[in-house]
């Protein structure tokens, strides 16, 4: 009688490692595939944009954002940064467009203030 007690017990740890699994399964690959989902996105949205000015590099924001006529880019460089993995692979594996990293749109300085 004790065997199969014990032999029970020793299945549950693995029915409760799959639920884990399982639970993780429906939390990670959601978030993995709005990830993936919303680089795949802005960054074809982006070159089909660069292709049209004529550009090298692509933004992940688009180019008549009130931000970019107004020189803040703080936006595109943490856009950046948060999918600079997905953008390598893109770069590696699919001959992806780089992404602007940097950009001064003042040629001539700030307007003077009046």
């Amino acid at each position: 009688m004790k065997k199969d007690f014990q032999a029970g017990r020793d299945r549950w740890p693995i029915t409760r490692l799959r639920w884990g699994r399982i639970l993780a399964l429906f939390v990670v690959l959601p978030l993995l595939i709005a990830y993936v989902g919303s680089y795949t996105y802005l960054s074809r949205r982006g070159m089909r944009e660069a292709e049209t000015w004529g550009f090298k590099f692509f933004f992940y924001i688009p180019l008549d954002d009130p931000d970019v006529v107004k020189n803040e880019l703080i936006k595109q460089s943490r856009l950046v940064t948060f999918y600079a993995p997905l953008n390598w692979i893109d770069r590696t594996l699919f001959n992806g467009k780089q992404r602007c990293t940097a950009m001064d749109l003042t040629l001539a300085g700030k307007p003077n203030q009046e």
